[in-house]
């Protein structure tokens, strides 16, 4: 079970975020979380790798699940910590 922030973020996607472990301020000047980004990105190489290696040919309802199970168990878990 992963620990919970003691408060909340707002998840903001950047594509071309650098790839630092730590928060700091971004040539852009916007402050960012590196960190976060980079285990974002390990999660979805992981489910990229599952895909491929099950060789699905509709990756796109594979991504679609994953991301509306994603989202039912943060509110299932929300309510019960609630």
């Amino acid at each position: 079970m992963l620990l919970l922030e003691t408060e909340s973020l707002v998840f903001v996607p950047r594509r071309s975020a650098c790839q630092h472990e730590e928060e700091h301020e971004c040539e852009c000047g916007g402050n960012c979380h590196c960190g976060e980004l980079v285990e974002v990105d390990d999660l979805i190489s992981e489910l990229a790798e599952l895909a491929l290696v099950k060789n699905y040919a509709n990756v796109e309802e594979f991504a679609h699940y994953i991301a509306q199970e994603m989202i039912n168990r943060v509110r299932h878990n929300s309510q019960l910590m609630a």
